[in-house]
């Protein structure tokens, strides 16, 4: 995924998170979603400097985890 292609999905991700009030999971939900991640096969935890990149969205994962208007392209979360 290029990073045209990731700056593209984050804003628009960005805007839906704003526009619905910035509405956050709670820690435990956060560190459910992590885990989930951290044992999928799309998963790189080198990715965005060791913060975790799912290779399917291409999304920071320590930031898509934590928004609740979010979902794993996978449907795993």
């Amino acid at each position: 995924m290029s990073i045209l292609e990731k700056a593209a999905r984050f804003a628009k991700s960005a805007a839906v998170f704003v526009g619905a009030g910035m509405p956050c999971v709670d820690e435990q939900e956060i560190a459910r979603r992590l885990r989930i991640c951290g044992d999928c096969e799309h998963f790189n935890p080198a990715g965005y400097r060791g913060m975790g990149e799912c290779q399917v969205c291409g999304c920071n994962m320590e930031i898509k985890t934590v928004m609740a208007a979010e979902v794993c392209p996978e449907s795993k979360w």
